[in-house]
């Protein structure tokens, strides 16, 4: 079948401890099997000393080009999307392993054989010689990944387990719903830097308008918390919350509803003098809607932000007049629309 050879930097020693790390996790890899796991076949070293790794070839596009092309993904496909990303997670926590260089560029979208899409990822193993070590230096040389891609555990030097590639999706789900990284600078000091100090803004103040469910806000956003411990306990936990935010909202989805109801009218009293129609203005002023926004914090407690929503209450109250001669019933159909929560 066809494959995809990746020459790594040149400046990576063959026999260095990185080299072997990478080559234990690739020989450990071989006996996982997932749907949405690209596993590396071979590690080796080409004939001009610089190693190599082979994987199957996929012919589809990457999550980074998609946003690049089309921009911010609907919340329903960002779940979806995500869900995969932490069944091969799952996978490889099973066994051991860590990925700790997830980011869109090793994020694959593919077709399977039936047409449907799904995520798959790739570049497994290749975090031991990303020179992640380096990132909390103050001049990080010789780190080979994106700063809007590390962890706070990177960047403080910290020991990183399973929690540390939850906070890699938290990233993901941040960047596939608002279109932008949680975390950006001018430099890869700054923008690293910015993950152990700061609080992002949630993606529902981000992008407003994406109608973005308020607890996959607030799964991202736990995903996002600085300190592991309070984060996810492990991939499976994650990816069930997202299934059933996921169902809860295409439960939300199909409310809307019409339902005419015919009812009759009563037959009014006689009086001796009609009265004038009356309408009465409502007596509640229309309220401007009111957003607090939290710019973020550094260092310590990050306050979140909040939304505060004013609503519109008018109440018209129509009275018809009253004659000497009694009106025959008549029916009167009536239209309640059920709102829809999009």
């Amino acid at each position: 079948r066809p494959v995809a050879i990746k020459m790594l930097d040149s400046t990576i020693d063959p026999n260095s401890e990185a080299a072997s790390h990478l080559a234990h996790d690739i020989e450990t890899m071989s006996g996982i099997v997932h749907a949405s796991l690209l596993t590396t076949i071979e590690i080796g070293i080409h004939s001009n000393e610089r190693v190599f790794v082979a994987e199957p070839f996929i012919d589809g596009e990457t999550l980074a080009q998609r946003l690049e092309n089309d921009g911010p993904l609907k919340p329903r496909v960002a779940m979806r999307v995500a869900r995969e990303v932490l069944g091969a997670l799952g996978a490889l926590h099973s066994h051991g392993l860590l990925h700790l260089n997830l980011k869109p560029e090793n994020i694959f979208l593919v077709r399977d054989a039936m047409g449907a899409q799904r995520a798959v990822v790739g570049g497994m193993g290749l975090h031991h010689i990303m020179g992640l070590e380096h990132a909390s230096n103050r001049e990080p040389e010789g780190c080979r990944t994106r700063a809007e891609y590390v962890s706070p555990e990177v960047v403080g030097g910290r020991e990183m387990d399973s929690r540390t590639d939850l906070y890699l999706v938290g990233l993901l789900l941040y960047e596939m719903v608002t279109g932008r990284p949680a975390f950006s600078g001018d430099t890869f000091r700054k923008t690293a830097r910015r993950h152990a100090i700061e609080r992002p803004l949630s993606p529902r103040i981000v992008r407003r308008q994406a109608q973005i469910p308020k607890a996959l806000d607030a799964l991202t956003m736990r995903c996002l918390e600085k300190t592991a411990s309070r984060r996810f306990a492990n991939a499976k936990e994650v990816a069930e919350q997202l299934e059933e935010i996921a169902n809860s909202d295409d439960a939300t989805r199909s409310r809307t509803s019409l339902n005419f109801r015919a009812i009759t009218s009563r037959t009014p009293k006689a009086q001796t003098a009609p009265d004038p129609i009356k309408q009465e203005p409502s007596s509640a002023e229309p309220k401007a809607e009111v957003v607090a926004e939290s710019m973020p914090e550094v260092a310590g407690d990050a306050a979140h932000a909040e939304e505060a929503e004013s609503t519109r209450d008018t109440e018209i109250d129509m009275r018809a007049p009253e004659t000497d001669e009694q009106p025959p019933s008549a029916t009167v159909a009536e239209l309640n629309i059920m709102d829809s929560v999009t």
